[in-house]
């Protein structure tokens, strides 16, 4: 339609000329024929001619020429296809409808521009379909296919392939590359922990936990670096675990370790028992067993040592005396712990002979006679038995009890009496006493109750001796015979009567002489230990026993919280003891108690001064401190602004108005806290 419109204006156009010409000129032109100014073939895209710049020679008869331009009307619509069939074409041009002549034109296709590209990219696996895209939009009427296909979701490195075509248009074709990475697995809940268990006998295994869908899990088992198939015995294993992926799309989980910690195992010793055991000697040694209901753990064997009672290993234990048997357990298991061993104790009791009915110990009464008296036992002593004497063999007169004590001479025996008990009574000669020409009576006989001594008056002698005190209450029922010292069996604070008998031995030991017994009272004052309130003053306090007798004296023991202390120092309340010991035999005779109560000190502050101060800004640091402070007591300072925020410790420098508080650090143990004290 196009090329038949511009071949009708053509048409119009030149008739218009024709006729113009006829007008104008009376003169006939006569055309020999026409030609194209260049011969050359001419490039064009299918369908894509152009006519601008392309010129057809006329020749006119007498050789002159003109050039006009090619028009579309001088190419017939048929020759016009031409420009639409690929390849050297000759197409036919006419001039004023006779003149014919040829075109050479080379058609070829059309070019895509070089600004199309695929835009490839990476990305990873999330399950979803995923494609690459053109940069730019096609052409009209052009379209873009996939040579191998444009949407993949799989984990992979896809070549994509896109050829763009257009009819009269070369084919381009594009690539680029679309990678879907692999995704790794979600294994923020994945564990593989390491875990112990107590051996059993049977096979021990540590699993992950949480694996993810589509992984499955392997364990490999290795005692040090020797892979095992299983754990049963006690013992420390890593234990590795391999994940198997089952979806291409995921990474590999990596591999993890823990430790199976098999521990040892205690035997059941439930139905074990060793129990102590006695036995009289026999001379013969004493074989240790368990006893008899006792049943060991399979594969326990046990032996027996014997110890004495220090704990020394001994060869034999036939003779008489403790011992200490001790079972000691041993197994060739390595999955069960050490059995401890056990104690028991092994009594060899002394075989009793008996002494028999016909031995006696009778009483025997002599005269003094300045020979050596003594009882003896009377009857046959068993075989193996012996006999000594306590206090036998005497010679001045006065009563004397004598034991008789029985002994085996085989050390693991002994006699079923040990001792038995007879007097020997040596009566006094009585006759006139003189010493040094002065006849003795008992008013002559002193008795010092404070040193527990008797003298008599005006002698310097020691050749008497005293045989007995006695003290009594009211009556003879109330005697008390003691020997020494008189507080050894009384009662502080009562008074008693006392009678005293000697003996005057001359210095020729002639004979024995009892004097009158000297007579009188005695009085043993209350001991006391009474409570004790002091001030902490960084010294030991104690509280000290009155009225101590003489003779005796007092050791002192101090509790503090129940908790024996060497000494009182720092302020609280303890417990204080006093023992009443004998000089010699260091016997306790009394104990008393009494609270010790040390209160704390309170320092005197009433001379510490802390006043306020005004000081005018100057920069430098201001204090205010606090005067004659106690030695002992510490103070420390809080600098306190308008807004009630401590700014400093230590001094301010500027201005305002601060509070100034004085805090005093004392040791509360022993001290009384001291109240804070404000200045501005």
């Amino acid at each position: 339609m196009k090329i038949k419109s511009a071949k009708i204006c053509l048409l119009l156009i030149i008739a218009l000329g024709v006729i113009l010409l006829l007008c104008s000129c009376s003169r006939v032109v006569v055309i020999n024929g026409i030609h194209m100014k260049d011969d050359s073939v001419i490039e064009i895209a299918v369908g894509d001619f152009s006519y601008e710049g392309k010129k057809v020679v006329v020749v006119y008869a007498g050789g002159d020429t003109k050039e006009v331009d090619l028009t579309e009307d001088m190419i017939p619509e048929s020759e016009r296809l031409k420009f639409f069939k690929m390849g050297e074409q000759e197409v036919k041009v006419v001039y004023d409808g006779t003149y014919v002549t040829t075109m050479k034109i080379n058609v070829s296709r059309h070019e895509f521009d070089d600004i199309y590209a695929l835009e490839g990219y990476t990305c990873v696996y999330d399950g979803q379909p995923h494609r690459v895209t053109l940069n730019h939009d096609l052409p009209e009427g052009a379209t873009i296919e996939y040579t191998y296909g444009n949407t993949f979701t799989n984990a992979g490195t896809y070549n994509v392939v896109g050829v763009i075509s257009k009819e009269g248009y070369v084919s381009k074709t594009l690539s680029t590359q679309l990678v879907i990475e692999k995704a790794d697995y979600d294994t923020s809940a994945l564990t593989f922990e390491s875990n112990s268990f107590v051996y059993d006998g049977t096979v021990k295994q540590i699993e992950a936990q949480n694996v993810p869908e589509n992984v499955n899990v392997t364990y490999s088992v290795y005692a040090g670096n020797i892979q095992i198939s299983n754990a049963v015995n006690a013992g420390t294993y890593r234990v590795v675990a391999r994940f198997e992926n089952l979806n291409s799309n995921f990474n590999t989980i990596a591999p993890k370790q823990a430790t199976l910690t098999i521990e040892k195992a205690d035997y059941d010793m439930s139905a074990v028992s060793f129990s102590d055991k006695e036995k009289t000697y026999d001379g013969q040694n004493f074989v240790p067993s368990l006893d008899a209901s006792s049943v060991l753990p399979t594969g326990v064997s046990v032996s027996f040592a014997c110890y004495d009672a220090d704990g020394n290993p001994v060869s034999s234990n036939a003779y008489a005396g403790e011992y200490i048997m001790v079972a000691r357990y041993a197994s060739n298991s390595q999955n069960y712990n050490a059995i401890p061993d056990m104690q028991a104790k092994l009594v060899v009791n002394k075989r009793v002979i008996a002494l028999g009915d016909d031995v006696l110990f009778d009483d025997k009464t002599a005269d003094f006679d300045s020979q050596v008296h003594s009882v003896s036992i009377s009857g046959e002593l068993p075989t193996g038995v012996f006999v000594t004497y306590e206090n036998n063999d005497q010679t001045y007169a006065g009563e004397y009890e004598v034991v008789a004590h029985f002994n085996a001479e085989n050390p693991n025996e002994t006699v079923d009496v040990q001792e038995l008990t007879a007097y020997l009574i040596i009566n006094s000669v009585q006759g006139s006493l003189k010493v040094d020409g002065h006849t003795v009576s008992a008013a002559d006989l002193v008795y010092d109750k404070e040193a527990y001594e008797m003298s008599v008056a005006g002698l310097d002698t020691d050749v008497y001796r005293i045989t007995s005190f006695a003290f009594y209450l009211d009556g003879e029922d109330d005697r008390r015979i003691v020997w020494g010292d008189p507080s050894d069996e009384l009662v502080s604070g009562t008074t008693y009567n006392y009678a005293i008998e000697f003996a005057y031995i001359d210095e020729n030991l002639a004979k024995s002489i009892s004097l009158p017994m000297a007579s009188g009272t005695y009085a043993y004052d209350e001991i006391l230990l009474q409570d004790k309130v002091v001030t902490y003053d960084g010294t030991a306090k104690t509280i000290e026993a009155q009225n101590v007798p003489q003779g005796t004296h007092a050791k002192y023991e101090i509790y503090s919280a129940g908790t024996k202390v060497e000494e009182a120092i720092n302020a609280g309340e303890y417990l204080v003891k006093a023992f009443i010991l004998r000089d010699e035999s260091e016997r306790v005779l009394y104990e008393l108690s009494a609270t010790l109560t040390i209160n704390k000190y309170e320092y005197d502050m009433s001379g510490v001064t802390f006043e306020d101060k005004v000081e005018l800004y100057d920069g430098t640091q201001k204090t205010i401190t606090a005067q004659d402070v106690p030695t002992g007591v510490d103070v420390s300072y809080e600098y306190i602004d308008g807004d009630e925020q401590v700014v400093s410790t230590e001094n301010v420098s500027n201005a305002g108005t601060y509070t100034v508080v004085a805090h005093f650090t004392v040791d509360l143990a022993n001290y009384v806290a001291i109240d804070d004290i404000l200045r501005q």
